[in-house]
């Protein structure tokens, strides 16, 4: 017995010693790999092959291009090998620097279906067009386009479609998932507490059936935005007065359809846009592949190569020239990045945590270079304690530096209480503004546990303990406690819109019912400011800070190393360890993609398990 546990400990400190010199040989690795790789990046943006050619910029648009995404998705990303993940910031500056370059002569646009959030969408194509302005020429190419995607091809001087390809012209349409008989063939008892008729989050637990109020909203809100991606193509030759007369007659349109309705210029494969790039960088040999400036054009890694734009904490203002850099150093405006569910404590994935967030409203308050805040803020709402703590602290830091609010794509319940507290809020032609009100879950699941043959029992000092234990009934009593409290929370969230939007609280109270708006309504009503883009927020908060040269400070910051760190990974497990099991790996993570309808099962099902009041708008809606 001594023996086996002798080999047994000999065996366990073997292996740690080998895990623990293959982990730091692999360390030493991954570091050389990592300078190699800065290296090579920085290269491939400001060395092009030859000086004396000229060059056509290419833009791969795949996956899903996000404003800011966390660190840690990206990263994720690029392990899992997603080499064409975006972000906004990427972009815009690649477009930018294309257009400034005298080599690059034009944009070759290549569209595999990409998904981005309507605000996203309007800054990539108001970027594509500021491009054109530089006289340059953007040539387009996609086996199939959504009609989201067409909107930014339409930037284009010239449209190619696969010819068996085909573009997606049907209108918009939104999906009501109720899980209520489910929850009664299980047995499981919904307690449901809200304040509006339009507060429709909680709808799918309680009715088989939409409302007409949540039908009506819905309904607008995806007319609106089909009406909005008609009027932003920005191809004249498309006559936008048979626009919804296609989207009646099609569900598709051939590519034969989309050139007779001048949707495209060109039916043909990517040889034939490359053979129309040629033409216009007038090249030899008009069949070659073109000259791309960015060679590594299929890697995420050139892309990467602007990541010190992207996350550096300071980006110089175009106002910055070289002899007010001292001026710009000592005076920043802070643009804070609110993305997701608002919650509780400290953020979980891409959220926005309460702690978090206060911790870095102190640290701006706390810096004296920091003249005024922007807050970016893109999130349906979330925890109503949460969101009252954010908008506290933002009444404090008020009082030090002007706050303007920019809304991305979505300010509602819980996100747009706390936009409230700025001194200023713009808000994106499409986004989505309002849904003021609050509700609570509660679940009872005796019957549902009990059907499964289990029985508990609780053992208490008090009654009024068992208020939060799913396993018992609520009493009479104590179901009118909860409604108190939802009211207080109610009445709180109209005084922080009386008070900081300074409309009456007879107004604030009409508008209290639940309902969601687009930005043009939101200002008539008196919700938003002004329309406008993340940048006129920044030269917003200049002005009212009253400064003219300034650099901008972007929070949560990421980490510069945390991005190549995670390449120089992804390429020595490729090559290397790896290389062998990659067939598997890749289609193994595709085993993780869930249908829409049971994802939207378990959005509605996580709602039983938040704790406390929430400020949330109704389920996400999507377009197809």
């Amino acid at each position: 017995m001594k023996k086996f546990f002798t080999n047994i400990l000999s065996s366990a400190i073997g292996t740690f010693v080998a895990i623990s010199l293959f982990s730091t040989i692999t360390f030493f690795i991954v570091i050389s790999a990592l300078i190699f790789t800065g290296e090579k990046v920085k290269d491939n943006l400001k060395k092009p092959v030859n000086k004396n050619s000229t060059y056509v910029f290419k833009i791969e648009l795949s996956g899903n291009i996000e404003e800011r995404p966390s660190s840690k998705k990206q990263i994720l990303n690029i392990i899992k090998q997603k080499n064409y993940l975006h972000t906004l910031s990427s972009l815009t500056s690649v477009i930018d620097t294309a257009k400034k370059n005298k080599k690059i002569k034009g944009i070759y646009l290549k569209i595999n279906n990409f998904t981005a959030s309507w605000s996203v969408l309007k800054q990539i194509q108001k970027q594509l067009l500021d491009f054109k302005k530089s006289k340059k020429f953007i040539i387009s190419f996609a086996k199939n386009l959504s009609e989201k995607n067409y909107l930014i091809a339409s930037t284009a001087d010239k449209i190619f479609l696969y010819p068996e390809g085909h573009i997606e012209w049907n209108g918009f349409h939104a999906q009501f998932t109720s899980i209520k008989e489910l929850l009664d063939k299980i047995k499981l008892q919904i307690y449901v507490f809200r304040t509006g008729k339009f507060k429709s989050a909680v709808e799918p637990l309680l009715s088989k059936t939409i409302s007409q109020e949540n039908k009506l909203q819905i309904q607008n809100l995806i007319t609106k935005r089909w009406n909005y991606l008609l009027n932003e193509i920005s191809r004249p030759s498309v006559n936008k007065k048979v626009l919804n007369h296609l989207a009646k007659k099609y569900l598709y349109l051939s590519p034969e359809e989309a050139l007779k309705y001048n949707f495209i210029d060109n039916i043909g494969t990517e040889w034939d846009a490359f053979y129309a790039i040629n033409k216009n960088l007038k090249a030899k040999n008009l069949s070659a592949i073109p000259s791309f400036y960015n060679k590594d054009q299929n890697n995420f890694k050139f892309y990467i190569t602007n990541i010190g734009d992207i996350n550096k904490s300071k980006t110089k203002s175009k106002k910055c020239a070289n002899d007010k850099k001292n001026i710009c150093k000592n005076n920043q405006i802070a643009i804070l990045y609110l993305n997701g569910d608002i919650q509780e404590g400290s953020a979980k994935d891409n959220n926005i945590g309460s702690i978090n967030t206060v911790k870095i409203l102190r640290s701006i308050k706390k810096n004296k270079k920091i003249k005024a805040l922007v807050i970016r803020v893109n999130s349906p709402g979330g925890s109503a304690l949460a969101s009252d703590i954010i908008w506290s602290e933002i009444e404090i830091l008020k009082k030090s530096i002007p706050v303007v609010t920019s809304i991305a794509s979505v300010a509602a319940s819980g996100a747009y209480y706390l936009s409230v507290g700025s001194n200023f809020i713009f808000a994106e032609p499409s986004s989505i503004v309002g849904s003021i009100g609050v509700f609570f879950v509660r679940p009872y699941t005796a019957q549902l546990t009990e059907s499964l043959g289990i029985y508990g029992q609780n053992i208490s000092t008090h009654n009024n303990v068992e208020l939060f234990n799913s396993s018992e009934a609520l009493s009479p009593s104590e179901q009118k406690r909860i409604q108190i409290m939802i009211k207080k929370t109610y009445d709180k969230f109209k005084y922080v819109i009386k008070k900081g939007r300074n409309l009456p609280i007879d107004k604030v109270s009409a508008l209290a019912t639940g309902r969601y708006w687009l930005a043009d309504h939101a200002i008539k009503l008196g919700l938003v400011d002004k329309i406008g883009n993340l940048n006129d927020s920044i030269n917003k908060a200049a002005e009212l800070a009253k400064i003219k040269f300034y650099s901008t400070t972007n929070y949560p910051q990421s980490s510069y190393l945390d991005f190549n760190l995670a390449i120089s990974l992804q390429n020595l497990l490729k090559t290397t360890l790896l290389s062998p099991f990659n067939f598997l790996f890749t289609n193994l993570t595709g085993l993780n993609k869930m249908s829409d309808t049971v994802n939207l099962y378990l959005h509605n099902i996580n709602k039983l398990d938040s704790k406390g009041i929430l400020t949330l708008m109704p389920d996400k809606i999507t377009y197809k």
